[in-house]
């Protein structure tokens, strides 16, 4: 049966199952688990724990694993209302922290699987706040039922866990590429000898006054922060463009982030639309006799933390005076070796991109688990 259930604003659950309130779902253990401070709040994989310290404030309640599995759900609230604790987000009952227990009919680890697809329209800081699920209905199929969908997440869950494990190694394993070849100082040449550099125009110089509909396009920090060029709504028109054609762009220029984000960078593809980049952004153009512009690019990915070292400014970082990046020296070898170089960096990024990609479809998996069992 669908139940439409009233919280902050409108929230569906469908199930074939009966279901209970979720505020009749959870009951406070007795005792003075108020007192449990954060620290008493350990990680054991997923699921949290509690010391040995902290169960004796629990009168008429003792467990040898301390699992979530045998505990009841631990809540930590504080008077700010936010429920993270430990890895993942949870109901909250009253300042402090507390111990609730399912309802019997209820398995703890289903009980957390489940609340995940009650879905909250507020997405502030009070959004797992109790007073917009306590209204909210989870179904409540037989133990069994509860028992198959634990079983199946919890395997998706490992394949999680060892997909994060091979991008941790993959990433180690590029910072180790770039960190051995960036190390040589050998051929060592200015960034300034082997490319052209440009700030964007002041920003007086590109009000919105001036924007139009289509034609040129204004090229921003999102564009190098997101790698993407299709994204944007700014433009301006032929003559503006004509008289900011030093700020044009063209295909394997690199921009980089450089107020506030600093070193994001992306490579112009040949076939985006033509535009200026805005002052936020800074052009990189290679001088193709002596560097690719695809190893450009891993250059000055790898030396970000010079940029902000000689940045200025207090709470807004900004990028070094162009004066003082041309300076900087970086390793440049030959054409062949850079192209080995950027090859090596290149398999590396895209088995972590197969592998973070795989990672993206997990939530989905487990939504699609839940369906199956509950629909």
């Amino acid at each position: 049966k669908a139940i439409s259930v009233s919280v902050k604003k409108k929230v569906q659950i469908k199930s074939k199952w009966d279901s209970i309130r979720i505020e009749n779902a959870l009951a406070r253990i007795k005792g003075n688990s108020s007192k449990i401070a954060k620290s008493d709040i350990k990680k054991a994989g997923k699921y949290p724990v509690i010391t040995q310290e902290a169960e004796k404030l629990i009168s008429g309640y003792s467990n040898n694993e301390n699992v979530i599995t045998d505990l009841p759900l631990i809540v930590f609230g504080d008077h700010s209302c936010t429920f993270k604790y430990v890895d993942f987000q949870f109901l909250r009952g009253a300042d402090g922290t507390q111990l609730m227990k399912p309802h019997e009919s209820l398995n703890a680890k289903y009980f957390f699987y489940v609340l995940q697809s009650v879905e909250i329209t507020n997405k502030d800081k009070y959004e797992r706040h109790f007073k917009y699920l306590k209204d909210a209905y989870i179904p409540v199929p037989p133990k069994t039922v509860q028992e198959k969908i634990i079983a199946e997440i919890e395997a998706v869950e490992q394949k999680e866990k060892v997909g994060r494990e091979k991008v941790d190694k993959l990433k180690e394993n590029k910072t180790v590429v770039i960190t051995k070849y960036l190390a040589n100082t050998n051929s060592m040449k200015k960034i300034g000898e082997i490319a052209d550099f440009k700030r964007g125009p002041f920003g007086g110089s590109l009000k919105k006054e001036i924007f139009v509909r289509s034609g040129y396009k204004i090229y921003e920090q999102q564009h190098a922060i997101k790698n993407d060029f299709n994204i944007g709504r700014y433009y301006i028109d032929e003559k503006k463009y004509n008289e900011m054609i030093g700020f044009a762009l063209k295909p394997n220029d690199i921009i980089m982030s450089c107020s506030g984000t600093i070193g994001k960078v992306a490579i112009f593809p040949n076939d985006a639309e033509k535009g200026i980049i805005n002052q936020a952004l800074l052009r990189f153009r290679a001088n193709k006799e002596c560097v690719t512009s695809q190893y450009l690019k891993v250059l000055i990915e790898n030396i970000t933390e010079k940029f902000e070292e000689n940045s200025h400014g207090t709470s807004l970082k900004n990028v070094a005076s162009v004066k003082t990046l041309k300076e900087l020296k970086v390793y440049v070898p030959s054409i062949p070796e850079q192209k080995k170089i950027v090859d090596e960096i290149n398999q590396l990024e895209t088995e972590i991109a197969q592998i973070e990609n795989e990672l993206s479809t997990m939530d989905k998996q487990k939504e699609q688990i839940l369906k199956k069992h509950l629909e």
